[in-house]
């Protein structure tokens, strides 16, 4: 019915669909609110991923050049949720009515959309931050036509007894990475706030907000910002006024609204990844997921577990570190499902097969109750995901024995199925993935079926990939030294898809056989379908220490077989592994230190 000017523009198409979709599918299916609301919350995630970096973020509308980029999707559809938020649905759904009709078979530009929302504003009395009539275009301007976002930070200033609020952009030196900005790199923030006596809504403009009575106040207990994720912004908080938050949270976390709780984490997380923050706020927060039901927080913490267990099981350990980091996965997870007892004669947790008798006795009954289970609630069943991938991912023994009995039965029932997966496999689509990686790897598929249903999706469906994948990963998992061979041979010679390589390294338990296998049948691997840096990313998937380095270098040294572009590819996949050290050097020792001075707080 409307279409854009110019590309510049898409935002007002492909952000509508964006946010509108979400919209109709709570609308089609009420009972899945909480999906719904946790959709909302994901597209501002992928939002900020895109806008967190100077090599991805741009406008929305973007002046020069007049381009298109995947910045409108996501960070769109997020800004029209806070625009939602700010004027009221009411007032939204009543300005697009008129703008839809106005504008039907003809050419548009933003102004016309805010143009009409603002007269919709204005029938509802709707007021600006200067308590005049609210003007729109002004308010989402530096929202859609300058990149990156704001953060709002919050401070206790000691000498005058008062927090104050400032803002910045997050990208650190926006104006030496993005260009200078027409808005230098502030906004109009619309802000829900939340304290325990309820909630309110300003404006925060400007550098220190523009209203002292509102942005000035003694730290009279919590009051938490962005209440709610209701704008795209993050919040920092200092440590004197993040304390009466976390105390609240550990109190009572149901105060605060499950997108909140997940706000809290995410908000961390990106704030330590950018240097305003240390891992201590991130690993609280972690601690406060204990008994948690709702997905959004775990989403929301879900990349940085990967990325410490990646670190767990990482070859630049201790014993003494990497039990550390053993018993903080499994108890994490115990942490979801129930509350450690206080037993004072423990002590110390000595290693993780002591923890995991442990862990068996207090998962047993609960663990049933939830994990590897499909019910009517979607967003249940992809945090079921989760918390099934996890729990055997942390070698919980239940876990591996409901794999191992899971996968006995998909072979019994699957094994001269002419159809797939789809009606033979009775697990939930959700948690197959766990089932075939980790029953293989507790050798519960001898005839192996896992991969002949593979072949037979290779073969029957190509595509729809559907089960595809997670049965490709599924054989990855094997602990059989002629199986993972086999699979590299078949990768190599086009057989299997190139990923196949990063499934062998990502859950090889010795984190060496590729390179062994590289180092007996180099020939092999330089001629093969992958190119050689897809092979050698995934060798290395589990080193992290300089050693490591110098034994590729001396083999490159050595050996008379490799070219000069073999040699370039190894040395862009050991770039990469320095990175990996790199990162744990500098983040290893705040995290180790955390966890051996937190675990007795798992016995309180």
């Amino acid at each position: 019915l409307v279409t854009t000017a110019f590309f510049d523009e898409m935002f007002l198409n492909e952000a509508m669909a964006q946010y509108w979709e979400t919209n109709g599918i709570m609308y089609a299916f009420p009972e899945q609110a909480k999906m719904g609301k946790f959709e909302r919350f994901r597209k501002g995630m992928d939002g900020f991923a895109v806008d967190s970096s100077p090599d991805t973020s741009k406008p929305v509308i973007p002046k020069k050049p007049k381009y298109s980029t995947g910045i409108i999707y996501d960070k769109g559809a997020t800004l029209l949720h806070m625009l939602s938020n700010t004027v009221s649905p009411e007032v939204l759904q009543l300005g697009l009515q008129k703008y839809l009709k106005k504008y039907k078979y003809s050419n548009v530009v933003d102004s016309d959309l805010w143009g009409e929302i603002t007269q919709a504003a204005a029938t509802k009395n709707k007021k600006d931050w200067d308590g005049k009539p609210l003007n729109v275009q002004l308010l989402m301007d530096p929202w859609t036509k300058q990149a990156t976002y704001p953060v709002l930070k919050v401070s206790y200033d000691d000498a005058s007894k008062q927090v104050t609020y400032s803002q910045e952009p997050f990208i650190v030196d926006a104006v030496s990475k993005l260009g200078p900005s027409p808005y230098d790199y502030k906004w109009i923030i619309p802000v829900f706030s939340q304290t325990a006596e309820g909630s309110t809504f300003n404006y925060f403009t400007g550098a220190d907000g523009g209203n002292p009575s509102v942005w000035k106040r003694p730290l009279n207990g919590w009051q938490v910002e962005n209440a709610g994720f209701a704008g795209f912004f993050r919040v920092w908080y200092d440590d004197a006024t993040w304390q009466p938050i976390l105390n609240q949270l550990q109190s009572d976390r149901e105060v605060f609204d499950e997108l909140t709780r997940a706000e809290f984490i995410a908000d961390a997380v990106a704030l330590r990844e950018r240097g305003s923050l240390e891992w201590k706020r991130v690993l609280d927060l972690a601690l406060q997921l204990e008994g948690e039901t709702e997905l959004a927080p775990w989403y929301a913490f879900s990349k940085t577990f990967d990325e410490l267990n990646s670190i767990s099981q990482s070859n630049g350990f201790s014993d003494g570190e990497r039990e550390k980091f053993q018993v903080f996965f499994a108890l994490f997870l115990i942490l979801f499902f129930y509350k450690l007892p206080n037993d004072r004669h423990t002590g110390r947790i000595k290693n993780p097969e002591l923890f995991q008798l442990f862990a068996r006795k207090i998962l047993k009954n609960i663990y049933e109750k939830i994990a590897w289970k499909n019910t009517t609630d979607w967003s249940q069943d992809m945090l079921a995901s989760y918390i099934t991938e996890w729990a055997c991912d942390a070698n919980l023994p239940q876990c591996l024995n409901d794999a191992a009995e899971k996968l006995n039965t998909f072979a019994r029932d699957c094994e001269h199925s002419k159809s797939g997966t789809g009606i033979c496999n009775r697990v939930s689509p959700n948690v197959r993935r766990t089932q075939y990686c980790w029953g293989t790897l507790m050798n519960a598929d001898e005839n192996n079926v896992v991969g002949k249903m593979y072949d037979w999706f290779v073969e029957n469906s190509k595509y729809f990939e559907r089960d595809a994948d997670n049965l490709l990963e599924g054989q990855s998992c094997t602990q059989n030294a002629d199986k993972f061979n086999d699979l590299i041979q078949r990768t190599l010679s086009g057989e299997l898809p190139a990923k196949t390589l990063e499934y062998l390294g990502k859950h090889d338990g010795t984190g060496q056989r590729l390179w062994e296998y590289f180092k007996k049948n180099t020939d092999e691997i330089i001629f093969g379908v992958p190119s050689v840096l897809e092979y050698m990313n995934a060798a290395m998937a589990k080193w992290s220490r300089s050693i490591d380095i110098d034994l590729v270098n001396h083999f490159m040294e050595d050996s008379s077989l490799l070219s000069e572009d073999n040699k370039e590819e190894i040395s862009q996949a050991l770039s990469n592994l320095e990175k990996r050290i790199d990162y744990i050097t500098a983040n290893k020792q705040s995290i180790v230190d955390w966890l051996g001075s937190n675990l007795h707080r798992f016995f309180e």
